[in-house]
């Protein structure tokens, strides 16, 4: 009896799963040819993507795409693609014998998509070297990561690391990023992206031949963005770094706020409008001299001026031997009209800014200033010539000494006029 039985439901079993398998075959093509479309919807203006060639079979399909970087070169990648009955895994590779595949070798990405089309991808390159045509030379240690993005291509999230950048600018100078790692999550892929990214860095050291090393240790940088309550846009920026150091100059608890309040939807959907066209435009236009940058411009200009919107500094914050910089402020842009001249502009905005800070940390500050310029600074004499400045602008009432050297400014533009500490200040 179970012989009987057995019999048939494994013919059922094998017709449905090739069944599903050849399914799958037909849907992958569809859906590899609509992942490069997308791959060009979402690229920067400077890389296109091309499917060169596809051939499916019943197992398992060969693709081969190109991807072109202005500046950068053009890159040939082989897809072998497996199907399955509960979905198809794509193995991305350089193609051999192509002009790139030395270049991109050890390069290898796994992805998975499922039956429903939401894919997870894992990537690894052990090793990326590029030249740009102004001779700038570019190398990217050990990447590796994964990503995912769902059916409809709304949603997705990311891990990527990588262990080194070195950029090479001349013989003389060069720039070195350890220790990278970019992580986020991402809704409304398919009109202006919302959510969160957050990046991690070691280190940032610019080295030069001429002077000391420019270090950065410790660098974050979180990034949110999401639209509510309707109809309004927020965004974050979250900037900090644990020490910063070039020479006889050093920093530590280095932080920027920014908050982006107010601004109306009608912006994002101007700013998209005229990134899409944009981009149609630059790939299609041969006459750069044609009014196509007022006209994509001049609607997002129009949207921002009857919105309004407020940039928010919520901290600042530095910090360094015997001294200290914080800060807090905001610009207003208020809602007008399509018709407000652009002159009139600047009457829209009301700002405020407070600042409180010690005598020996903007002398480092200029001292860093000018140490980034190849000039050497005594940083006594620059102390001393700072006391005598802030001393007379505090004899004024332009700033108000806290205690000690140790000073706050208030600065407001309202309607035109600019005050500090609550006076009107005039250049003329």
């Amino acid at each position: 009896m179970w012989k009987k039985l057995l019999t048939p439901t494994l013919v059922i079993t094998l017709v449905t799963l090739f069944s599903l398998t050849w399914y799958g075959s037909i849907k992958a093509e569809e859906y590899f040819a609509l992942w490069v479309e997308r791959s060009n919807h979402y690229a920067p203006l400077n890389t296109t993507n091309e499917l060169v060639s596809y051939e499916r079979r019943f197992f398992t399909a060969e693709a081969i795409t190109t991807v072109n970087i202005s500046d950068l070169g053009r890159y040939d990648l082989h897809h072998l693609i497996r199907h399955y009955a509960w979905g198809v895994t794509m193995i991305t590779t350089p193609l051999a014998d192509s002009a790139t595949s030395s270049l991109l070798e050890g390069l290898r990405i796994v992805t998975d998509v499922g039956p429903t089309g939401s894919a997870r991808s894992r990537l690894s390159l052990p090793r990326l070297a590029v030249e740009t045509a102004d001779g700038t030379t570019i190398t990217i240690d050990r990447i590796g990561g994964e990503g995912h993005v769902n059916a409809a291509a709304t949603q997705g999230s990311w891990d990527v690391s990588l262990e080194q950048i070195q950029i090479v600018l001349d013989r003389d100078n060069q720039l070195v990023v350890a220790g990278i790692n970019n992580a986020g999550e991402m809704d409304n892929l398919d009109q202006f992206p919302l959510g969160q990214s957050r990046t991690r860095i070691n280190s940032l050291a610019l080295q030069s031949v001429d002077g000391p090393p420019f270090i950065i240790n410790g660098l974050h940088i979180d990034w949110a963005n999401h639209i509510g309550p309707e109809p309004f846009y927020l965004a974050l920026s979250d900037i900090s770094f644990a020490g910063l150091q070039t020479g006889g100059s050093a920093f530590t608890d280095g932080r920027l706020v920014f908050k982006l309040l107010d601004l109306d939807t009608r912006v994002i959907e101007a700013l998209m409008t005229a990134r899409n066209s944009f981009r149609q435009h630059i790939r299609s236009a041969n006459d750069s001299n044609d009014s196509f940058i007022d006209d994509a411009i001049l609607p997002v200009y129009h949207a921002l001026l009857q919105s309004g919107a407020t940039l928010e500094l919520e901290n600042l914050s530095l910090a360094t031997t015997g001294g200290q910089l914080s800060g807090v402020g905001r610009a207003t842009l208020k809602p007008g009209t399509t018709q407000t001249a652009p002159g009139a502009l600047l009457e829209q905005i009301d700002s405020e800014l407070q600042l409180d800070f010690d005598v020996v940390i903007l002398a480092r500050l200029g001292q860093l200033a000018e140490q980034i310029q190849g000039k050497t600074t005594n940083i006594s004499v620059k102390e001393e010539e700072l006391r005598m400045i802030f001393g007379g602008l505090a004899q004024l009432g332009f700033l108000s000494r806290l205690e000690g050297e140790r000073f706050r400014l208030r600065v407001a533009y309202d309607q035109g006029e600019i005050k500090l500490n609550d006076q009107p200040f005039r250049l003329f």
